[in-house]
């Protein structure tokens, strides 16, 4: 007969040399999970709370954009707290003079808002 030999009980194939393999190791066991706690401190520690936000005039912006129509564009921009776009402005002439006379339009007509997206007053 060759190395495989038939097992007439359960009728399958094994080796002749067939040794069972030793347990393999039990997983790990790890304590059942349990969500974390969470700590809600709603305490407010600000200082500044009686400070009201002011409002950025509309007459000022536009009497600000209307200066740089001669030369000196920008300066509304810096008014109204967009300083990012007020120095690009201020380097390029108010976009070519494109952007100030927009700015203007929008200033006149209210669409015009301040860094904190209010509206000018």
């Amino acid at each position: 007969m060759s190395d495989n030999t038939v097992n007439q009980q359960t009728n399958s194939y094994q080796p002749v040399n067939y040794q069972p393999q030793p347990n393999m190791q039990q997983p790990a066991q790890y304590p059942p999970y349990q969500p974390p706690t969470i700590i809600i401190n709603n305490t407010n520690t600000n200082m500044n709370t009686g400070q009201q936000y002011i409002y950025k005039k509309k007459l000022t912006a536009l009497i600000l954009c209307a200066i740089g129509l001669l030369g000196f564009a920008g300066f509304h921009r810096f008014y109204v707290g967009k300083i990012f776009t007020g120095i690009i402005y201020f380097l390029t002439g108010g976009l070519f003079f494109i952007g100030t006379v927009f700015d203007l339009v929008m200033i006149s007509t209210g669409s015009f808002r301040d860094k904190a997206s209010y509206p000018l007053v």
